[in-house]
């Protein structure tokens, strides 16, 4: 997509600032070797974070990929997928004490809702209730637990929406 003024408007001044970062350590310094590590063991250009692959780490390039989707206007999140929200005063450190980590159960439009864990507890949910909308631009992708526990979460959610459904048609 053509990144004209539309495109940038999309993102903050912050955003627009760590993208141009990530895109130019991502060109230029793709195999960062360090004379502490391992022969077989890169740096990352962004964060310095060991990895095993040239370029930039997991985290920065999912950060970057993130950026790039939002500019496009293009924010998509799949059931299941592990997210991390982060308020518009973390200023995108997704280090902040007010950010919450959980996971997605479904998506309309810019809105998408999630399952949050409780804070210091992850694992556990803060409501079984239901999901909270959250705006798809507050969101980044990050995996904090087994993927195996977020498909049995769902599958107990789908499990109570088929009983409440029940209950309802009983009931008519």
């Amino acid at each position: 997509m053509r990144r004209d003024k539309a495109w940038w408007a999309r993102l903050t001044k912050d955003e627009r600032s760590r993208l141009v970062w990530l895109e130019c350590c991502n060109s230029r310094y793709s195999f960062g070797h360090s004379g502490f590590l391992p022969d077989d063991c890169y740096e990352c250009p962004s964060c310095s974070q060991p990895s095993s692959a040239g370029g930039l780490c997991t985290y920065c390039a999912t950060e970057l990929d993130h950026l790039v989707a939002k500019g496009n206007g293009e924010l998509q999140f799949s059931r299941g997928e592990q997210v991390a929200y982060i308020p518009m005063h973390a200023n995108g450190d997704i280090n902040h004490p007010d950010v919450e980590f959980g996971f997605v159960t479904s998506q309309k439009g810019a809105t998408v809702f999630c399952r949050y864990w409780y804070k210091g507890q992850i694992g556990m949910l803060r409501t079984t209730a239901n999901s909270e909308g959250t705006p798809a631009d507050r969101l980044v992708r990050h995996e904090v637990v087994r993927e195996s526990l977020i498909n049995l979460l769902l599958d107990g959610i789908e499990a109570s929406h088929s009983r409440q459904e029940d209950k309802s048609e009983d009931a008519g």
